[in-house]
């Protein structure tokens, strides 16, 4: 029985097979992640590939500006472990959400659990900014 791959690549998305959730309150990755490191790969093989915006969310608890503040952390968060992995800061863009897109109810524990989340999604129509020649000088 074959395993479903943890991305997938299409004509107009790069689907994940899985999320990346955090603990409350907290912008820290549990540590490594095969998704994200599946992520780097494909993104690292598809240097043509589209800008990647890396989506922060939280739950309801806590207010507004708490959960924006964390929802953006935890972006920042896996742009720096792609970075980490090879992935150009270029191509990625980190934006929080705080609690305002939930995946799931924040009326249960588990629904709480799925909305600590990262996302990721594909900025189509704005194709990654081409890698500096090396005989270009770098800007003052």
């Amino acid at each position: 029985m074959q395993e479903q791959p943890l991305v997938t690549l299409t004509r107009e998305r790069l689907l994940l097979h899985g999320q990346v959730y955090f603990e409350p309150g907290a912008s820290t990755l549990p540590g490594t992640s095969s998704v994200l490191d599946e992520l780097a790969r494909v993104l690292l093989e598809h240097p043509g590939l589209p800008r990647v915006i890396i989506e922060g969310h939280t739950d309801t608890g806590g207010s507004d500006a708490v959960n924006q503040r964390i929802s953006l952390a935890r972006a920042e968060s896996v742009l720096r472990y792609l970075v980490q992995k090879g992935v150009p800061a270029s191509r990625l863009e980190a934006r929080g959400f705080g609690a305002r897109r939930p995946a799931s109810s924040n009326a249960t524990q588990e629904g709480r659990e799925h909305n600590r989340r990262a996302e990721l999604r594909l900025l189509l129509g704005e194709p990654a900014p081409p890698p500096p020649s090396p005989t270009q000088a770098p800007p003052d």
